[in-house]
């Protein structure tokens, strides 16, 4: 299978509809001062620092900074193109490791995260590491 790195470069906050209309209806995870969210792409920019989205074979990582947001896609198989999408690069396949969306309290017992009271018990997450230099994990789950 063929793997896909996009980019979309720095983007403003106004830009945002862009990126919502692209991943409209994907599933999308992210944490702000309400907790841990689980819920369809936000049509508002979140409050957050980073937004992991997902549908089959796309997985989307998006980094906020202020007024500011970059996205990247990973995707198999296909060769997004078009907007928002402005780089494109081949990958070899990443490398994918399960994960749980809980932690340990200071008494080392499973705590889940503040918001979404479905997820500690869920074991259908992934994540994915394109095998490049500078990279980051890209979050999806288990169909």
């Amino acid at each position: 299978m063929t793997w896909f790195l996009h980019g979309t470069g720095q983007r403003t906050a106004s830009e945002w509809s862009m990126l919502q209309s692209f991943a409209a209806g994907w599933e999308a995870s992210w944490a702000d001062v309400a907790g841990f969210h689980l819920e369809p792409m936000p049509a508002q920019r979140p409050v957050t620092t980073h937004l992991w989205a997902w549908s089959q074979n796309r997985w989307l990582r998006v980094r906020i900074d202020g007024a500011y947001w970059w996205a990247a896609l990973l995707s198999s198989g296909d060769s997004v193109v078009g907007e928002p999408w402005t780089e494109q690069e081949k990958v070899p396949e990443p490398t994918t490791a399960d994960i749980r969306h809980w932690h340990l309290g200071s008494d080392r017992q499973a705590r889940q995260f503040r918001g979404n009271t479905e997820i500690l018990d869920r074991d259908d997450f992934f994540q994915l590491v394109p095998l490049r230099q500078t990279t980051a994990a890209f979050i999806g789950r288990h169909s």
